[in-house]
């Protein structure tokens, strides 16, 4: 986790949607100055973390991927890196007509 005072955030962002991916990217990045690593499945987030050596103070990740959940990213990575920042699973929601 960065330190106190240390900015920017380094931010691990799991999104298999290219559109949603680039769009949060941007924001995160853009609006509130964070380091983005980008990944769009549980594999790439899991070369990700061990590139960083787990070293993330945020993680989002949609909750399904194609190669698993964001669930199951989230323990994978507590297990293996201790993390302690908090995760954010998101969903999409489609629309009912």
């Amino acid at each position: 986790m960065a330190a106190v005072g240390r900015q920017p955030w380094q931010v691990l962002l799991v999104e298999d949607n290219k559109s949603t991916l680039v769009i949060m990217s941007r924001l995160l990045h853009q609006k509130l100055n964070y380091d983005v690593v980008v990944a769009s499945s549980v594999a790439d987030a899991l070369r990700a973390a061990d590139e960083a050596r787990g070293e993330f103070d945020l993680v989002i990740s949609d909750i399904g991927l194609p190669d698993g959940t964001g669930l199951q990213l989230m323990s994978t990575l507590k297990a293996k890196y201790n993390l302690k920042v908090p995760p954010v699973v998101s969903c999409r929601v489609s629309r009912v007509r």
